[in-house]
């Protein structure tokens, strides 16, 4: 009996157990399979998460890459033979020319792919400029071997006046651009400023050299007032005498700095004098310049051994200063810049 109900009791008793510890258990389970299904999904929106802003990250890096170059377009430039349409940044100038353009381009900061030489400086470029036009093309700026420049394939052609005969043929070599010749350097300066697409280039050029220019007049008009002034070159056959004004040296001389011309000067350009006539001047100070020729220093010998030579009130005081070709130099800044250096250093040095 008592083990009977021992067993009866026991059944109850594992039978109650399992009633009570079964629902638990399945509650833990349920519970514990909503925590991993929540951190899955925290998992999975996480690594979405991940991606999305690594997407986000990429497309904001390729749209902080720099967009690409738009593409220039040709600029259309009128000059003495019409219109022509240019390349918005040339990278191959041809420069053929006789008024110094290589002195004006690279003022600008523009390096000439072929620049212009002469017969008279023995088929090379201007002497104040030659270093900085190492690795230049040469071509002879009067009588340019069409040719020749067509192998270069320069993708920009530049000349000046007396080279129009040529403009026809030149333009089917490359855009091709005539400068119309003017006395006034400063209109030249810009004229070429506007076709290479350098106009804020040139306008410093020119404002550096009207500083320079007032410091200089300043201290050569303190040094020699009054006193008169004459430009000589000497030629095989004649002098040639500077006048005040028609040539961008003349203007550099007696319009920028105000200098006193000699009493006789032509009033333009210039005028070709024997030795004899020499006597019709009398200047306080001479620059001579020497033209390039075989015999010149014979020729130039016989005019300072001469008496009509030592009259001169220059020459007597001792006031001749020999110079290089000026003529050339006074069309660009920076040969500009080298003469007013050279005015002023003989004008105002104590004697």
């Amino acid at each position: 009996m008592d083990d009977s109900r021992s067993l009866a009791y026991n059944l109850i008793d594992n039978n109650s157990h399992y009633h009570q510890e079964g629902p638990i258990m399945f509650k833990c389970i349920k519970l514990s399979l909503c925590i991993a299904a929540v951190l899955l999904v925290a998992v999975l929106a996480g690594c979405g998460g991940g991606g999305g802003d690594s997407k986000t990250s990429g497309s904001t890096g390729s749209s902080s890459n720099p967009a690409p170059a738009v593409k220039e377009e040709p600029r259309t430039i009128k000059h003495a033979k019409g219109e022509t349409k240019v390349p918005a940044s040339p990278q191959k100038i041809a420069l053929i020319n006789d008024n110094a353009f290589e002195d004006n381009m690279l003022a600008m900061g523009v390096k000439p792919y072929i620049g212009s030489t002469f017969a008279w400086s023995e088929k090379k470029f201007y002497p104040h400029i030659a270093d900085e036009l190492q690795g230049v093309h040469g071509m002879d700026g009067q009588a340019p071997n069409l040719e020749q420049l067509s192998e270069w394939k320069p993708d920009l052609i530049i000349i000046s006046g007396q080279n129009e005969k040529f403009y026809d043929q030149l333009s089917k070599i490359a855009p091709t651009v005539q400068v119309a010749f003017n006395a006034d350097w400063r209109v030249t300066h810009m004229q070429l400023a506007e076709i290479v697409g350098k106009t804020k280039e040139a306008e410093k050029n020119l404002q550096d050299y009207d500083k320079k220019l007032a410091e200089i007049k300043s201290e050569v008009q303190k040094a020699i007032g009054q006193q008169s002034v004459m430009v000589t070159v000497i030629n095989e056959k004649t002098i040639r005498i500077q006048g005040a004004t028609g040539h961008a040296l003349n203007d550099l001389l007696y319009k920028d700095l105000g200098l006193a011309p000699a009493k006789g000067i032509p009033a333009e350009n210039r005028v070709e004098v024997s030795l004899e006539g020499m006597s019709t001047f009398n200047p306080d100070h001479i620059f001579m310049q020497r033209n390039r020729f075989s015999t010149i220093e014979q020729v130039v010998k016989n005019v300072q051994d001469s008496n009509v030579w030592k009259n001169i009130s220059a020459v007597k005081q001792g006031n001749v200063y020999n110079v290089d070709n000026w003529l050339a130099m006074s069309w660009g800044p920076k040969g500009r810049s080298m003469i007013l250096d050279q005015i002023k250093k003989d004008l105002t040095a104590k004697k």
